[in-house]
């Protein structure tokens, strides 16, 4: 049975003065830093994202069925062999906007279950994930996506960021992995919050039930600002490939939880995977980041289908971030 002692587990690492508000560069419809304005980013170094959570206030640990812990190196990497189920626990203070929520298989949205009894510091869930053997690659795996927890992080501006941590294996390695999926502005329509560049109902309900009516009234209305909002940039189009010249294209979209993402090439929309990926920082881990530049050696049909089918018509072989 998996457990987590709240006593002693991340408790000496809280911070009186934590505010809950992000550090991390801001995404949607806004710009921070040196960051362009996007509905989806993925892929930057996981030790980046997992500092920003741990200075957020937010402890993340994986724990064998017994209890032990299992503690990644600085990369991520799990050394080892892991057992049939690994659980990701996510310890929470419980005074900041973070909150760990699921989605089903009809992207209906519910807050995880609090694991901890009474109103302790923290606020603890867990999500349990099967270590499974691939007849086909002949190595353990997990597999998308029963292999993350999903939390969200709500501001007091009614910015969202959605994050999402992941264990994941590449050629039967493992490897703890976190991102940012999301960011979007919220907005309010006759008392409901709204996020447009999400376009998810049922997150919208939950999040009209998190926030206050004050919170609420201090939003954006949708109807006054229709004027003002600007959807984000739909680079997605094919003719913005064709400005590509042949043999690179651009990241334009990386998941870290399922393993592949989408490149703008000269001929249009490719899906790519990480088997496809090989970085020339010696990485252990295949990843791309969004906004990359890379090579490819070859685009062409996708050859395996996933069981809930795709859009992608091109897949691409061979990538490398220039």
């Amino acid at each position: 049975m998996f457990f987590y002692n709240q006593e002693t587990k991340g408790k000496e690492d809280l911070n009186p003065e934590f505010s809950g508000r992000v550090t991390f560069p801001k995404l949607g419809s806004r710009q921070v830093g040196t960051f362009q304005p996007s509905k989806n980013i993925g892929g930057f170094k996981m030790t980046k994202e997992i500092k920003a959570l741990k200075e957020l206030g937010i402890e993340v640990n994986l724990l064998t069925e017994e209890g032990r812990e299992i503690i990644p190196e600085e990369d991520g990497y799990i050394s080892g062999s892991l057992a049939d189920k690994v659980a990701i626990h996510v310890a929470i203070p419980r005074e900041s906007k973070f909150y760990a929520f699921i989605v089903d298989n009809k992207k209906n949205v519910a807050l995880s279950r609090d694991r901890t009894k009474g109103n302790g510091p923290l606020k603890i869930s867990q999500v349990v994930v099967p270590v499974e053997w691939s007849e086909r690659y002949q190595v353990f795996t997990t597999r998308f996506p029963h292999n993350n927890i999903r939390m969200m992080q709500l501001e007091s501006d009614g910015y969202i960021a959605l994050w999402r941590v992941s264990l994941i294996s590449q050629n039967g390695n493992f490897f703890l992995a976190a991102e940012i999926t999301h960011g979007a502005n919220c907005y309010r329509d006759d008392g409901k919050v709204v996020c447009p560049d999400l376009k998810w109902d049922s997150l919208n309900v939950v999040l009209t039930s998190l926030m206050s009516a004050d919170m609420i009234d201090r939003l954006p209305d949708i109807n006054e600002s229709a004027s003002e909002y600007i959807p984000p940039p739909e680079v997605a189009k094919e003719s913005v490939g064709k400005a590509y010249a042949p043999g690179t294209a651009r990241v334009v979209w990386w998941s870290t939880a399922e393993g592949y993402g989408r490149l703008i090439t000269p001929k249009g929309n490719a899906r790519v995977y990480w088997k496809q990926v090989s970085r020339p920082d010696n990485s252990r881990r295949a990843y791309l980041k969004v906004g990359e530049l890379v090579t490819y050696t070859e685009i062409r049909e996708p050859e395996h289908v996933m069981p809930h089918g795709t859009k992608f018509k091109l897949e691409a072989y061979g990538v490398k971030p220039l």
